[in-house]
């Protein structure tokens, strides 16, 4: 048996299918925080009801719109967009950034998101909320 009758045994299909598994290719030392360059969030108190600031200043109860990445960074690390992949949630195949924007959401449609900034985005909430195992309380 040449397949790996596993990986697709449970398919995804919440919303967990349209975010990264993880990421893979990053030099040692570099993570994924150190590529962001702003975090966009909702800000009920700014006129545009949209406030953008540090990845450091983000809080465990606000609600991020948009990640923006150093590209130029990213450019030096990964000149031909190969070296760093994302985990394709449904199997774990490493692909690129282009390759998970163009592969199909859970409507079936192409994704049309950058993976690399949901996967930063992941790991900011992860930061806020402090790390580690537990449950989700909202109120938090």
């Amino acid at each position: 048996m040449s397949d790996d009758y596993l990986e697709h045994c449970v398919p995804w299909t919440g919303p967990e299918k349209d975010l990264p598994a993880g990421i893979v290719g990053m030099p040692a030392g570099i993570f994924i925080t150190d590529l962001i360059k702003s975090v966009t969030v909702i800000d009920p108190q700014s006129e545009t009801g949209l406030n953008v600031i540090p990845y450091e200043n983000v809080k465990h109860d606000m609600k991020i719109i948009n990640v923006k990445l150093n590209e130029e960074v990213i450019k030096e690390i990964d000149p031909d967009g190969r070296i760093i992949m994302l985990v394709d949630p449904d199997g774990g195949k490493h692909i690129t950034r282009e390759e998970w924007f163009n592969t199909p959401a859970r409507n079936g449609n192409p994704r049309e998101t950058d993976g690399l900034a949901l996967w930063a985005a992941t790991r900011i909430y992860l930061k806020a909320r402090g790390g580690g195992v537990t449950s989700y309380n909202p109120k938090l």
